[in-house]
């Protein structure tokens, strides 16, 4: 048999509310953050957070405009069977006693993340690897 070929391009996809809310930094960040702690002389609890918190659409918005598919609403139904009672919108950490104790603070942007989870994704698509981590090697300029 053969195998599926992966395929680029837009497909149908499904979504609940538009405005739950999206945190979270790349992981470089979080490591960042980590090794700061340690390094600190006494143990406290810090919260290492970039400070903002971005809705579902915006996700999407950033997500489709690095894949180049445009308005991302071409592709996304919204269902109200998915929104969840439990959906939080706002949701902000604030790391401002890490970045005042142990000087750390976040370093990449939403949309640079956003890019860079797509861009990983296309290459991923492109070369057909789905178990190995060859495709997080960025390709060379064109």
């Amino acid at each position: 048999p053969r195998a599926p070929t992966p395929r680029l391009g837009p497909a149908r996809a499904t979504a609940g509310t538009r405005a739950v809310g999206c945190r979270g930094g790349p992981a470089r960040d979080g490591v960042q953050a980590l090794r700061l702690l340690l390094q600190h002389a006494k143990p406290e609890d810090y919260i290492s957070a970039t400070g903002e918190s971005h809705s579902l659409e915006k996700l999407l918005e950033v997500a489709f405009q690095s894949a180049g598919l445009g308005d991302p609403w071409q592709y996304v139904d919204q269902d109200p069977a998915l929104i969840r009672p439990t959906d939080v919108g706002g949701l902000i950490g604030d790391a401002s006693k890490a970045r005042e104790q142990l000087g750390w603070k976040p370093t990449v942007r939403f949309e640079q993340v956003v890019d860079e989870m797509v861009q990983v994704d296309i290459r991923r698509v492109k070369s057909g690897v789905e178990e190995s981590a060859d495709y997080l090697v960025a390709a060379p300029p064109a």
